[in-house]
């Protein structure tokens, strides 16, 4: 009996740490969500000079490429949770390249 009591606290935690890493890895992709979302606001808007407001190319270029990053780091992270450090941090990358973010 208290082999069974034993096997099943290791298997509770072992559950209580994948289920963090699993929320992570979630939160990571919410995150991900509201930043594309801040993203398509900003890179709608007409390119600069012209009109007001203005997207600049060269930053829409940038959010472009830093959304890709952030997409494939918080994939990665779905399939192995011990990336969600790299994928927030990718996430992080791109919300500070969106202006609006700012």
């Amino acid at each position: 009996m208290r082999f069974l009591i034993s096997l099943a606290f290791v298997a509770l935690v072992g559950c209580s740490a994948s289920s963090t890493q699993t929320n992570d890895v979630a939160a990571a992709e919410v995150a991900l969500t509201g930043a594309e979302r801040l993203a398509l606001v900003y890179t709608s808007l007409p390119r600069c000079p012209g009109a007001t407001p203005c997207s600049d190319a060269a930053t829409v270029a940038t959010i472009k490429s830093l959304d890709n990053q952030a997409y494939a780091a918080v994939t990665a992270a779905k399939g192995n949770p011990s990336l969600v450090a790299a994928a927030t941090a990718a996430v992080a990358a791109l919300t500070n390249a969106i202006p609006a973010s700012k």
